[in-house]
């Protein structure tokens, strides 16, 4: 063989691998092109042609980032996708927001969308379960993609989550051994399991404090696009029409708005600069907006009760400021709920909504009145382990007839709380709520010893979540949705992470007979 051949050869060699670097990408674009223009014609809609992109996309994405990154992604998707009424007012014909493509996608059942009935698994489910298998096949093939920069999560969180795993697992068992309905029961605690499952994913993924601040920026972000859509709801398609819509996004924003605002101004006072103090004022301001024409009373009594617990977490000087300056405000505070309590301007609006509150007056509070009533009478039934999951309450006393707008009504209650006591009794309650329990105590004790200013925002914006959280469920099926939930996962794996890199809880700790060394931290 001459030099000249062998150069060649060796030429060729060397450009192979290029030209099949070229030609993978460009066969996956061409299928993908393909695929979209097939599924267009087909269908004739757009939203089928979306498909194969997002598909590539997403399996790019999990394939090689960290799964904190496309969860994140997910998540915020998700958050987004639940948004406004698909319904306006009986006069007005449905209407659906920018981003229903995306409830269709992630949030419904996906055979809403493919027609095939036994499609009952949302696509945010699918895409949970790929990162689950992901990040155990790394796991096991020793891939440290996942693994790198992660801090290991409080063992006694992780505890609490696998046991509210089997409790949402043995109620179902129960549930359906005593003749329950199992399509019902599916329906119920579908949230209630994926909440705990996604809290250990995130607490296997996530590097502690700096990815719970990536996503306050991300839940910022998804609070003001869910703003923005429900100011083009109530401005450009209820009010030329005449119509003054109740609301214009879902209850379960609430705890997004609020606890968005809050973690943010606490960062701003944790860490002040120019630049954080201005996004938190213009945060704040679009916010308090949101919850003026979104006009749930839950959301004002969450806010207040989000600034409690900012003040306790105060150091001692600050909160004495800050009582001062509480008390020196009363009259004027008093003046403004005295004056609005009775009036429906919206600039009234927080004061209207906070005296309904007290009062308790109007009929939405009776029939919940008469809601927790009928669930009291089901506990007493089974006081000890509960109904179990695919069983109604039992209605003694009867309020408004909602059977024709919401048949399942019996099957889910407003007062989630009262609900999941009727469903699981002393047993499955405690178990169901040993992580919000356990979550409290790792950030309220990572706040004390946080030793960074990241550190005590992030403990913060954990307690405002579980706060916020507490009175959605108590107020309005707060367990039932993937924001409240979604939001409620990473706080938990947030807390469970901090609370080890604080050294609030060393993870050379045992569960039990061990208590944590004194001088294991530092007090804040």
């Amino acid at each position: 063989m001459s030099a000249a051949t062998a150069a060649a050869g060796r030429v060729a060699i060397r450009r192979a691998p290029a030209s099949r670097a070229i030609t993978g990408p460009a066969v996956v674009v061409g299928v993908t092109v393909v695929a979209s223009t097939a599924l267009l014609f087909a269908t004739a809609n757009p939203l089928f042609a979306l498909l194969p992109p997002v598909f590539v996309a997403a399996a790019y994405a999990v394939a090689t980032l960290p799964a904190r990154v496309p969860l994140f992604a997910a998540l915020a998707l998700a958050m987004l996708a639940d948004v406004a009424p698909s319904r306006l007012p009986d006069e007005i014909e449905v209407w659906h927001s920018p981003v229903y493509p995306l409830q269709l996608l992630l949030t419904d059942n996906l055979n809403k969308l493919v027609g095939v009935e036994a499609a009952r698994i949302s696509g945010f489910e699918l895409i949970a379960l790929a990162l689950i298998a992901l990040v155990t096949a790394r796991a096991f093939a020793g891939d440290r993609t996942d693994a790198a920069d992660r801090v290991a999560p409080a063992r006694p969180l992780v505890v609490a989550l696998v046991l509210s795993v089997g409790a949402v697992l043995t109620l179902e068992v129960w549930g359906a051994a005593r003749g329950g309905d199992v399509r019902q029961s599916l329906w119920q605690f579908r949230q209630l399991l994926w909440m705990p499952v996604l809290a250990l994913l995130l607490s296997a993924t996530m590097r502690g404090a700096r990815d719970a601040a990536l996503f306050a920026g991300v839940a910022a972000a998804v609070s003001c696009l869910k703003i923005l859509i429900g100011v083009y709801y109530y401005f450009a398609i209820a009010h030329p029409l005449g119509v003054v819509p109740a609301t214009v996004t879902s209850h379960a924003d609430s705890v997004l708005f609020v606890v968005s605002m809050a973690a943010w101004l606490a960062a701003a006072y944790y860490r002040p600069s120019v630049r954080r103090v201005v996004f938190a004022g213009a945060l704040a301001g679009w916010t308090l907006f949101g919850l003026v024409i979104n006009n749930r009373r839950t959301a004002y009594l969450t806010l207040v009760a989000a600034a409690v617990v900012f003040y306790a977490t105060l150091p001692r000087r600050a909160r004495r400021a800050l009582a001062l300056a509480s008390v020196a405000a009363l009259p004027a505070v008093g003046l403004y709920v005295a004056v609005g309590r009775n009036r429906t301007e919206p600039v009234f609006a927080p004061a209207a909504k906070l005296m309904s509150v007290v009062t308790q007056k109007d009929a939405s509070s009776l029939t919940r009145d008469i809601e927790n009533y009928n669930l009291i009478t089901t506990l007493h039934g089974n006081p000890i382990v509960g109904s179990g999951w695919g069983h109604p309450y039992v209605e003694v006393v009867h309020a408004y007839d909602i059977a024709k707008v919401f048949p399942q009504y019996r099957f889910v209650a407003h007062n989630s709380v009262l609900w999941l006591w009727s469903i699981g009794g002393l047993i499955g309650f405690t178990l169901l709520w040993l992580p919000i329990a356990t979550g409290v105590f790792f950030a309220a004790r990572a706040r004390l010893y946080a030793a960074t200013p990241l550190d005590r925002a992030v403990a913060y914006g954990a307690l405002a979540t579980y706060v916020a959280f507490v009175i959605q469920a108590w107020a309005d099926m707060g367990t039932q949705s993937w924001t409240t939930q979604g939001m409620l996962a990473v706080a938990l794996a947030a807390s469970g992470q901090l609370a080890v890199s604080t050294g609030a809880w060393p993870q050379r700790t045992r569960l039990f007979g061990a208590s944590v060394p004194r001088g294991a931290g530092r007090r804040a």
